[in-house]
């Protein structure tokens, strides 16, 4: 029993241990593992491959025929280039099951995209060392109530909380990847970070290009700290650019640390790009492989964001276009069911409220010059005094008058007296006035003590005066600020 080749060469076949032919195992493509009975079998990387036929007689006799195969196509895709995974909605999982990390970086980057503004706010509770969080998303408050060991515990499960309401009105929306050893299609993480950090007051993320054997390798500097990308080397510079600023963001907003912020809110973006105020939330945008632009789900609010590069675009006279303004009736029925997203209709400003210019109201009528010049003319320091009361609108003082010794019927001796205010708050709590000892007559005395009551109450209204003077320098420095000119 013979095998022939159709080009003569003869190869003797196998057989078992009674003698009967073992036919060959089927053909295999180049490069492919045979299994056989007893050894395991590689055929030629080059040549023709084989294909058996069986005669159809009782002899075993057998036919080989050889065909002729293509040669194989061989994959040169690199291996970081996987193919693009399916992009995730916020409805296809369940928030429950998602880890610390990806509840951080979901919500940040939506809330980046979607200018939600997340803020968070702790509170110290007195027993142990606990800690509350609160989270506030364009208007709305989420508050757990429930005490946690750290920080980031706390900012875990509020996050959660207010991923779980997201999905429940917004679950169309598309949810980012981590950063991994392959590309992350359809998502411009350089822009994305470039808001954030317009969002958070940051200072500019800069990259820094490396040469690399091999392709592109970039470092972006952000808050103080160096990022890369996942990969050592990309076969282009946008890839290499786009993952940095993706590992860059991830690591942000996943820290234990508090992530890092200037000023919050609306006051940043006023003091950067007060374009990006212009509706909330807004649509996500993404871009493909190529660099264009997809839309998603909810694309239909597309065209009521206004682009921050609308007004730089040159036009001429001739086919100057007014854009159209989204009427009142359009932006509620969109936004529809969810009050704290509501926008505010065009043209809708408070009427300015002008305070009228009050004067500033003195405690007292008179200066203290006045009072030192009635001070210093001529009569009784007792007239006097009652003079200076009229004039500050007082009550005249009652001049009590005790004498320490008594011996017979002496007129000098030793006195205690002092002025005592009944009606005046200030001047009642601080009587008696002017207390003196005097030693001499009674009438000596009395009026020794409205001598220094007087001078009492002139410093009195000089100390008035004076803070009156710097509370009004304030007011008009904050009146007039911006206005003044250096």
């Amino acid at each position: 029993m013979n095998m022939q080749l159709e080009d003569g060469e003869i190869v003797s076949p196998r057989t078992d241990s009674r003698g009967h032919a073992v036919p060959e195992p089927p053909a295999a493509t180049q490069g492919e593992q045979v299994q056989g009975d007893d050894s395991v079998h590689r055929l030629p990387a080059t040549g023709s491959a084989i294909k058996v036929e069986d005669s159809g007689q009782t002899s075993g006799e057998w036919s080989l025929i050889t065909c002729r195969r293509d040669p194989p196509r061989v994959d040169v895709t690199p291996r970081h280039r996987k193919t693009p995974t399916r992009r995730r909605s916020l409805a296809s999982f369940g928030i429950s099951e998602l880890s610390e990390s990806q509840v951080l970086f979901y919500l940040g980057v939506l809330g980046v995209e979607a200018l939600l503004l997340p803020r968070f706010q702790y509170t110290r509770c007195s027993k142990k060392g606990m800690w509350l969080c609160k989270l506030t998303i364009y208007g709305h408050t989420f508050d757990l109530g429930q005490a946690f060991h750290t920080k980031f515990e706390a900012r875990c499960e509020v996050s959660r909380k207010a991923m779980a309401r997201l999905q429940r009105q917004f679950p169309d929306w598309t949810v980012p990847e981590e950063p991994r050893d392959g590309l992350c299609y359809g998502w411009d993480w350089v822009e994305i970070l470039r808001e954030y950090c317009i969002q958070n007051a940051l200072p500019a993320p800069e990259y820094t290009k490396y040469n690399h054997k091999q392709g592109y390798r970039h470092v972006v500097e952000v808050a103080d700290t160096s990022h890369f990308g996942a990969l050592k080397h990309y076969t282009r510079e946008r890839d290499s650019r786009n993952a940095a600023a993706h590992m860059a963001l991830h690591t942000l907003l996943v820290s234990k640390n508090e992530p890092p912020s200037g000023l919050c809110g609306p006051v940043a973006l006023c003091q950067s790009d007060q374009s990006q105020l212009a509706l909330v939330p807004r649509e996500q945008i993404h871009v493909d492989d190529s660099g264009a632009g997809i839309r998603h789900p909810f694309a239909q609010y597309r065209h009521l964001k206004r682009s921050a590069d609308d007004g730089s675009q040159e036009t001429t006279r001739g086919n100057r276009k007014k854009a159209r303004t989204p009427s009142t009736r359009d932006v509620q029925g969109i936004w529809e069911g969810n009050a704290n997203l509501l926008p505010l209709a065009d043209n809708v400003r408070l009427q300015p409220v002008e305070e009228p210019d009050k004067k500033d109201e003195k405690r007292w009528s008179v200066t203290p010059a006045e009072l030192e010049l009635r001070f210093n003319g001529l009569g009784l320091y007792t007239w006097k005094l009652r003079e200076i009361c009229q004039l500050l609108s007082l009550e005249n003082p009652e001049i009590r008058t005790t004498k320490k010794s008594v011996s017979g019927m002496e007129t000098n001796g030793d006195y205690k007296v002092g002025a005592y205010f009944k009606d005046d708050p200030f001047l009642a709590r601080a009587s008696p006035v002017g207390q003196i000892e005097f030693k001499g007559t009674v009438f000596g005395a009395q009026q020794a003590c409205a001598r220094v009551v007087i001078e009492y109450l002139i410093n009195m209204v000089k100390e008035d005066t004076l803070l009156e003077d710097q509370a009004a320098q304030e007011r008009d420095r904050l009146k007039n600020w911006g206005n003044t000119t250096f």
